[in-house]
């Protein structure tokens, strides 16, 4: 997990998985042929005052 300040948002937490493939849930193989990225921003609670927001990178393979 990787944490910036941005100003006029506040703390911004980027998460990421480390795994470089992953398995498919319905057939069992698994892959490292990357199909889609999509980044998602969560609000969560504030520290100290300041708003924290989640980055989320979730990753779909082929």
């Amino acid at each position: 997990m990787l944490h910036d300040y941005l100003e006029n948002i506040g703390i911004v937490c980027r998460i990421e998985s480390k795994n470089q493939k992953a398995i498919c849930p319905h057939c069992g193989l698994e892959s490292d042929k990357l199909h889609q990225n999509h980044r998602h921003l969560v609000k969560d609670l504030p520290i100290s005052g300041q708003p924290v927001y989640l980055q989320v990178n979730r990753r779909q393979f082929k």
